[in-house]
């Protein structure tokens, strides 16, 4: 008799647990799922000219559009600037463009690095971000940074002015007056960012705030410095 009421009161226990935890309400942070990728190679003798592409596929509609819009546009502006210069036998006019990606909470952040080559002394290059917030299907731009936060591009030039300069990078020949207008507290200057989980680490691109040679540069800046909450 005494088995008989232990199973019993075992059995209510277990039924009470299964009860609580069907019931049980699970915050988390949502998912972000698998992304893959996709690359196009194009080579065309005809007018001597390259193109190579990778860009990420994603579950979400307008994040796809917003990429896909950016490659579009980008590409046909690479082929309307060599169009005006005659092909070449032994030369081909180039156009790269690969990509980085960061998830942060149910963020993500993409930044897309375009090299063009056209002749000259060099090629030309230009970074730009994309950020999407998958919860509320919304990219995000500086202009949301600043709703959060009215003061946060004075924050971001005095931070990033004083971060560059401590950078071994720029201890040799830096031209002051150029990494002060690059970092000068204006959406122009701070248009390129991500969200990581350090951070929002902005981008700089060629000649914002120094010489070609200098290359682009990126800093990361703890969120808590710059009084976002995100």
């Amino acid at each position: 008799m005494k088995n008989k009421y232990n199973y019993i009161i075992i059995f209510l226990l277990i039924t009470l647990i299964i009860t609580s935890l069907l019931n049980m309400k699970v915050y988390s942070t949502p998912k972000i799922n698998t992304i893959s990728y996709t690359k196009i190679n194009k080579i065309d003798e005809t007018n001597k000219n390259k193109i190579q592409i990778y860009y990420p596929i994603t579950p979400y509609k307008l994040l796809n559009k917003k990429i896909n819009n950016y490659i579009i546009i980008e590409e046909k502006q690479f082929l309307k600037d060599a169009s005006n210069y005659p092909p070449r036998i032994d030369f081909y006019y180039t156009f790269y463009i690969l990509y980085d990606e960061y998830s942060y909470k149910d963020y993500l952040s993409y930044v897309f690095y375009k090299e063009t080559y056209t002749g000259g002394a060099h090629p030309d290059h230009n970074i730009l971000t994309i950020n999407y917030n998958i919860t509320k299907n919304k990219i995000i731009t500086i202009d949301d940074l600043i709703a959060l936060n009215s003061n946060i591009l004075n924050s971001l030039s005095n931070i990033s002015r004083h971060l560059l300069k401590q950078n071994p990078k720029f201890t040799t020949h830096l031209d002051l007056s150029l990494l002060e207008e690059g970092t000068n507290p204006t959406k122009e200057n701070f248009q390129n960012f991500t969200l990581t989980n350090t951070g929002l680490k902005i981008y700089f691109n060629y000649y914002q705030i120094a010489p070609y040679y200098y290359g682009y540069s990126e800093i990361t800046i703890p969120y808590n410095e710059i009084g976002l909450t995100i």
